[in-house]
C-alpha cells in the first residue's frame, strides 16, 4: 500500500466536513479522487488512475485510506475525530449509490 503524505492526511482529517469523493470508471477500470470541497474549488488531495477491477474495489480503497488517515491522527495526537461518527461509513454508502460524496453537505 502507499503511504500517503503527512500533510495530505493532515489535510484530509482536519477538513473531513469539506470533502468531495468521486468514483469513475474507463476502460473497464475504476479510478477514485479525493479533493476539497467546492470553496477550495475542488482540489485533489488524492487520486488514482483506473486501476481497480469495480467500483466495490475502489470503494474499499477508499475505505482503507480513510481508516488509515484516522488511525494515523489518533496515533499522532491521542484522541479522536469527525471520522469516528459514522462519516467513513456514510462516504462509502455515498460513493456505492451515486459514485460521489460530499461531506460538505452533511449535517
Amino acid at each position: 500500500m502507499k503511504r500517503i503524505p503527512a500533510l495530505t492526511a493532515f489535510e484530509i482529517v482536519d477538513n473531513s466536513r469539506d470533502l468531495f469523493f468521486m468514483i469513475w470508471e474507463r476502460d473497464g477500470k475504476t479510478a477514485f479522487a479525493i479533493k476539497r470541497g467546492p470553496q477550495h474549488s475542488l482540489k485533489t488531495l488524492l487520486d488514482t488512475t483506473p486501476k481497480f477491477k469495480d467500483k466495490e474495489e475502489a470503494i474499499k480503497r477508499v475505505r482503507e485510506i480513510l481508516t488509515q488517515i484516522e488511525g494515523f491522527t489518533v496515533s499522532v495526537f491521542g484522541e479522536g475525530n469527525d471520522f469516528g461518527d459514522g462519516l467513513i461509513d456514510r462516504v462509502c454508502a455515498d460513493l456505492a449509490a451515486t459514485n460521489t460524496a460530499r461531506t460538505h453537505q452533511y449535517q
